[in-house]
């Protein structure tokens, strides 16, 4: 969840931090079932480009 609420911070919108919570909430109710049928990779395996590009700082156009 962390990575998700700096994720919303990041663009300085005051709106997205306070969206979190209910978005939060469903994002535990998904991951605790993910993990639980599923193994991490498939479950975190689609974040992979978005935590590289973050790491690299490199801009990139959405999608690409």
């Amino acid at each position: 969840m962390a990575f998700h609420y700096v994720l919303a911070v990041i663009p300085r919108n005051p709106i997205s931090p306070r969206s979190m919570p209910p978005i939060a909430e469903w994002l535990m109710e998904q991951r605790t079932m993910t993990l639980t049928i599923r193994s991490d990779e498939i479950a975190y395996g689609p974040m992979r480009p978005s935590t590289e590009a973050i790491a690299s700082r490199e801009p990139r156009p959405f999608g690409g």
